[in-house]
């Protein structure tokens, strides 16, 4: 029997980016995406929760680090691991709110990167998810 492919939530608002991760992700784990935060936190609170987030910070409207607290403040999401997508502007700006509670992959893309930090938080997850 195999084993079930983790699901992990996109969240970008820029469709190029979203096509880009599901190129590099879509054949190790079920995907699925948003291209805004209140989509993102519909997805999220659903009844088959993603096992992990990749969000965008910078996004229209309800942005990545707004996102993230709605997400840390339910009960049901406040243990999906989350992946911070970030410019190099926006990781300083955002470096000092994100030290210590998520990981964070840095624009341009580099798929062995992305294949890596995905593969570690899950691990962690598993650790770290309480019983």
């Amino acid at each position: 029997m195999k084993p079930m492919k983790k699901k992990i939530l996109i969240v970008d608002d820029t469709p190029e980016n979203i096509d880009f991760l599901v190129g590099i992700l879509k054949d190790r784990y079920k995907l699925v995406a948003a291209r805004d935060g209140s989509r993102a936190l519909k997805l999220a609170n659903s009844n088959n929760p993603p096992d992990l987030i990749l969000l965008d910070i910078v996004m229209p409207g309800m942005n990545g680090m707004e996102v993230f607290h709605m997400l840390k403040k339910s009960k049901q999401t406040s243990n999906i691991p989350v992946i911070f997508i970030t410019g190099v502007s926006e990781e300083e700006h955002s470096h000092a709110e994100i030290a210590g509670r998520v990981d964070f992959i840095r624009k341009p893309f580099h798929a062995q990167i992305i294949l890596q930090r995905v593969e570690i938080n899950l691990e962690l997850s598993r650790y770290l998810t309480p019983v």
